[in-house]
């Protein structure tokens, strides 16, 4: 290559050079260009109430210092700025009441901008409510009226009432006034709030604070009312399933004593044993110094003697799992656990629907035929739980159009009935063998595929666990 070559091969090399280095800084130069510029409207914020006078305070990010700043309302210019911080004043009493659009821009000395909108809502028309009574602070008991004062020169849409955040009702022309009866909440504080909105969607609001003092009241399945002048702490339960209740809704701290049956949980075995609804030991009951007792409505000769000493008793007779929930809710308003109880109930409730649907779809034809037998070797009929727990469980239960609960065990109508699975309580003293070794039994299907479910009889009862058995079951009958 000779020396005029090579100067010109250098000088191309760099001129590329060069150019590169324009045009990276050219692509440098033009990502900043377009920085994104980030506006905000720090005061008044989204969905604001405003009235007056009002101060709005905007801030930006951008890629250099901002050229302009323009405050719109509603579409239209009402102020600018070219010296940040960005500060303007707005007269709000230039404006209807109602809502309205604010938008701020930004731009900036390289050419780029940021935008941003948001609603307010002017309020200088008056539109006012009030609670004239009950008057903040108050305590209150029974049945009370809430009533509210509310004006607009624009006119009430409605008006509405809420305590504690819930809904009692609107109305949308005056007199505003609300029945309530104080004894359907539990006693202690409450907030009432009332709500005007007028014509053009301006909210007023007004709280106040009071007391509900109402004696506390149960009403059992007797259908008597007992009162007490604040929720029970000493209680005694006699009655394994509603020992079950106390513990499964957290208010076992309320139980001082409780009978010879209640024995689940294991810890039910710390606390006071005052015998059995048959054999009343009335000395270790009044020795609980109880509130009350909650005990069976059967238990008539306990509950005479309870009554007859002065005490307060509870009773009730869940027959069915509806029944069962009612009283898992009762227990919970006695016992000041409502809470508890309604979340025991929902699960109860989301457990025995995963059944039904699991066995929704098998033909009535197709569903088993079962035969239960009780450790007493009595079966069971219509109106008892245990047969609503076999038909949940996608069973037919041959005893199902008994007129008796408890029928008496018919050998010959068991063998009729060619049940597919046998269930029997696991307290019972017959084994699976003996059961099978039944005179005449060997034909029955239950008896050939040794299809025997063996089910703890204390699930098969008025007790939360009651879906415990519905699920065995529905396994058993159904496996995989």
């Amino acid at each position: 290559m000779d020396r005029d070559t090579a100067i010109i091969a250098l000088g191309v090399v760099f001129i590329l050079v060069v150019s590169a280095i324009f045009g990276a800084l050219a692509v440098t130069q033009e990502h900043e260009d377009y920085y994104e510029v980030h506006v905000e409207i720090v005061e008044p914020e989204a969905g604001s109430i405003i009235s007056g006078l009002v101060h709005v305070r905007v801030t930006f990010d951008g890629n250099s210092e901002a050229e302009l700043c323009t405050m719109n309302f509603d579409g239209i210019t009402v102020a600018y700025s070219r010296t940040a911080p960005f500060d303007f004043e707005l007269e709000t009493r230039d404006y209807l009441d109602g809502q309205h659009e604010l938008e701020v821009t930004v731009s900036t000395q390289k050419g780029r901008f940021g935008t941003v909108r948001e609603t307010v809502i002017v309020n200088n028309g008056g539109t006012s409510v009030s609670i004239r009574s009950p008057m903040d602070g108050a305590t209150i008991a029974g049945p009370m009226d809430i009533r509210v004062d509310a004006v607009s020169p624009r006119g009430i849409q409605y008006v509405q009432v809420m305590i504690d955040g819930a809904g009692v009702g609107n109305l949308t022309s005056a007199p505003f006034v609300w029945s309530i009866d104080t004894n359907s909440y539990i006693n202690g504080p409450h907030i009432i709030e009332a709500r005007a909105v007028d014509e053009l969607g301006v909210i007023a609001q007004m709280w106040v604070n009071v007391s509900y003092n109402n004696p506390f009241t149960i009403v059992d399945e007797r259908g008597l009312t007992i009162s007490f002048d604040s929720i029970p702490t000493r209680i005694v339960s006699m009655g394994g399933s509603f020992t079950e209740i106390f513990y499964a809704i957290g208010a076992d701290s309320h139980l001082v004593g409780v009978d010879s049956s209640s024995k689940y949980p294991a810890e039910v075995g710390q606390k006071t044993n005052v015998g059995s609804f048959y054999t009343l030991n009335l000395e270790a009951v009044l020795a609980t110094d109880p509130d009350c007792i909650v005990t069976w409505t059967f238990a008539t000769a306990t509950i005479s003697a309870l009554e007859a000493n002065g005490l307060k008793v509870v009773c009730y007779n869940p027959g069915s799992i509806a029944g069962v929930m009612s009283v898992i809710n009762s227990i919970g308003n006695l016992t000041g656990h409502e809470n508890g109880a309604a979340g025991l109930v929902d699960n109860m409730q989301t457990r025995l629907k995963a059944v039904e649907q699991r066995v929704a779809s098998i033909p009535e034809d197709q569903r088993p035929d079962v035969y239960f037998e009780l450790r007493s070797t009595k079966s069971v009929g219509q109106g008892t739980i245990a047969n609503e727990l076999i038909t949940l469980a996608g069973g037919k239960n041959i005893y199902a159009t008994s007129s008796v609960k408890y029928p008496l065990f018919n050998s010959e109508y068991i063998i009729s009935s060619d049940p597919d699975f046998i269930v029997i309580e696991n307290q019972s003293t017959k084994t699976n063998a003996q059961i099978e070794a039944t005179a005449g039994w060997s034909t029955i299907a239950a008896v050939q595929q040794h299809h025997i479910l063996r089910i703890n009889g204390e699930l098969v009862s008025s007790t939360p666990r009651l879906v415990d058995a519905v699920e065995q079951m529905a396994e058993y009958f159904y496996p995989g």
